[in-house]
């Protein structure tokens, strides 16, 4: 008998919200387990051990390891052959416009637009930030000197390290240089303007739960994705800048759209809320190395009262 997929993931975090997007458009049960990133848990040995990259999401399924959320979505077209396929055969028009607009869209530097955002003041938005410059620059110090540590304690996780140390190097480089943050911003206003051009050819938009779609009647991999960078622009404070208010009405009323799909809600619903990003996960996290003897449904059982004191919300949520 086969066990449903484990999705390693965290709430906050874009490609597992491209993950999770997946199974609940696909319809596949699947479990879960926290990673809470904003403790650095993914740098644990444990979890380097899984992924050398340091990176959610992972999936774990029948003694196979899937790393990267796309290919974590060409897996889960795998296991569901009766169902539509995220990604159709690129021969086909849908699967050639499918290929194109997920090539587009992967094309921006989502990472470094989140944290520029974040970092320089220079990038204006409509919400508070959440970090100021010098918590931001601390998220990437604090992180370095614990993989460090582990490199020099565990010669055989040495490599692995090290190689996580220089790709997190890289990114805050590129962070810290606002010239390349602005042009990242650029990108991002020109794939969209390309989107919102390909959407103003759709005609008779249906029901959230009905096409058409960007490349076709159904909900592919390119709609996971774009649905998905709406997303993370909203909650960044950039849907002005962007694609609300008038600016590409064809997208706004789209995202509009997806955030009423089933699918979306269960997947994206909580990823803009505080709580759930960083209290639930903090306290679980914290939980668990206090009462190490407390396991399973003792440690839910703790995380679901207190949630139940800050959310109403709680009757969605699964464990």
């Amino acid at each position: 008998m086969y066990s449903s997929p484990l999705l390693y993931h965290a709430e906050s975090s874009f490609y597992s919200q491209r993950a999770r997007l997946g199974f609940e458009e696909k319809r596949v049960p699947y479990r879960k387990k926290l990673v809470n990133i904003q403790l650095g848990e993914q740098l644990e040995p444990w979890f380097i051990r899984l992924n050398p990259h340091g990176e959610i999401p992972i999936v774990q399924h029948n003694k196979r390891l899937i790393i990267d959320s796309e290919a974590i979505l060409n897996y889960l077209d795998q296991i569901t052959p009766q169902a539509p396929s995220l990604t159709p055969d690129p021969s086909t028009d849908d699967g050639a416009k499918v290929k194109h607009f997920k090539s587009l869209l992967k094309s921006v530097e989502i990472e470094c637009i989140t944290f520029a955002t974040m970092l320089h003041p220079e990038i204006e938005t409509t919400k508070k930030k959440f970090f100021n410059p010098a918590q931001v620059r601390a998220k990437f110090d604090k992180p370095q000197k614990v993989m460090q540590n582990y490199a020099a304690k565990l010669p055989d996780l040495r490599g692995m390290y090290e190689g996580k140390i220089a790709r997190t190097q890289a990114l805050v480089n590129k962070i810290l240089d606002l010239k390349y943050c602005m042009n990242c911003l650029q990108r991002c206003d020109e794939v969209l303007t390309e989107i919102e051009e390909e959407l103003s050819k759709v005609k008779g938009q249906g029901s959230p739960e009905e096409g058409p779609w960007l490349c076709s009647e159904n909900f592919t991999i390119a709609d996971i994705y774009l649905a998905t960078l709406l997303h993370r622009i909203a909650f960044l404070g950039l849907g002005q800048r962007f694609f609300t208010g008038g600016k590409r009405p064809n997208l706004e009323a789209y995202y509009e759209r997806v955030q009423k799909r089933r699918s979306f809600h269960r997947a994206c619903g909580y990823s803009g809320s505080l709580f759930w990003m960083w209290v639930y996960p903090n306290m679980v996290y914290r939980l668990k190395r206090s009462f190490p003897s407390i396991v399973g449904m003792g440690v839910v059982g703790l995380a679901i009262f207190a949630a139940f004191k800050y959310s109403d919300k709680l009757k969605m949520i699964k464990f």
